[in-house]
């Protein structure tokens, strides 16, 4: 009895393991809404837990720090209490460092996420460009079949429309990898598996930048930023540092002259941060600016695109045209709305970076 127990057991593992390839997971379809994948990122990003360990522990340090200068020596001209004072600042400028960064890496993750949310978008409209391209060199070809075949194409010609529905299918074939790796980035960020194909149903929005003053917005910018705010405040602990030098009494191995060259290199880091920071704002503002102008001739060229494959269809309708010009009507169209989707994908980057430019890295 124990020996055909023994049996069927081996036989049930045995269909279990031959079924296991039929009971593999089906790729998830989620709606998302692009606030939804900020959502799914943040809970998976390591960096935003790691910021938030950074807080809480510049809380205890700043309050260490701070309980030190209550039991440091009553007389300021000790190394000691100099030593615990600029601990008290030094720690309390990390802690609201940290929590600057927070934020700072919060921009940052909605940027990505708005990126590599629109990029699935780009690689689905990729896709449906190259389909419709494909479709017409695939007309094409059997036209020139059908041509050569009754000696009105020659050979050369006919090589070229087979090269081109070769270029067709390779290029179909790119734009759906290239798809594949746009999903597996999202879905890396949000939280999903790599197979899964969420439906992304926030379309990318076209809004144009408007201003008063575009100096008023970069200065704006500079106050804002969180880099330019770390900068100023060594700056800071480099005057306090010069200012409490003759208080350390003489056992300093550095003469004043260095304090005070210390406060003056950190003026300059500054000043340069605070010029870099106004050179990408205003760089990031001009390049919005192009395409905003880019944008009108787009819609337009998209309008002309459906207008000219409704003409396409209803001719073709009544034997004025072949397949063949419909094929290409359609191409042209889902290439014009790609060329509109690009520029409004780019300036909805561009207007969120004006607005803060820390998080950009494009």
């Amino acid at each position: 009895m124990r020996k055909y127990l023994l049996i069927l057991t081996v036989m049930v593992f045995a269909v279990i393991l031959m079924a296991a390839p039929a009971l593999a997971r089906e790729p998830a379809t989620p709606s998302l809404t692009l606030q939804q994948a900020v959502e799914m990122a943040k809970a998976q990003s390591e960096t935003i837990r790691n910021d938030r360990y950074e807080i809480e522990r510049g809380v205890l340090v700043n309050d260490s720090a701070a309980l030190k200068m209550l039991f440091a020596p009553t007389s300021p001209t000790t190394i000691t209490a100099r030593s615990y004072f600029l601990s008290y600042k030094q720690s309390g400028i990390d802690l609201e460092m940290s929590e600057r960064s927070y934020v700072a890496d919060l921009d940052t993750l909605v940027m990505q996420t708005l990126q590599s949310y629109n990029s699935v978008l780009q690689g689905m409209e990729a896709v449906d460009v190259a389909k419709a391209q494909l479709k017409t060199a695939e007309w094409n070809y059997r036209v020139a079949v059908v041509s050569k075949q009754v000696g009105i194409l020659n050979s050369l010609d006919f090589i070229k429309a087979g090269a081109a529905l070769f270029q067709a299918g390779a290029n179909l074939s790119i734009a759906n990898k290239a798809l594949d790796d746009n999903y597996q980035k999202f879905n890396q960020s949000v939280g999903l598996w790599p197979e899964d194909r969420p439906v992304l149903v926030d379309e990318p929005i076209f809004e144009k930048i408007t201003i008063e003053n575009l100096e008023t917005e970069v200065e704006r910018a500079v106050g804002k930023s969180p880099t330019v705010w770390l900068m100023q405040r060594q700056v800071d602990l480099a005057d306090i540092s010069r200012r409490l030098y003759n208080l350390a009494g003489t056992s300093s191995i550095e003469p004043y002259e260095t304090k005070k060259i210390d406060v003056e290199m950190a003026e300059l880091s500054a000043a340069q941060t605070e010029e870099q920071v106004r050179i990408l704002v205003r760089s990031i503002y001009y390049r919005a600016v192009q395409l905003e102008d880019q944008y009108d001739s787009a819609q337009e060229s998209v309008k002309v695109a459906d207008e000219t494959l409704r003409v396409a269809r209803i001719k073709y309708e009544v034997g004025m045209v072949t397949i063949g010009d419909v094929l290409t009507a359609e191409s042209n169209l889902e290439a014009a709305q790609q060329s509109l989707l690009s520029i409004v994908i780019q300036h909805q980057a561009l207007s969120l970076a004006f607005s803060k430019p820390w998080s950009y890295s494009g």
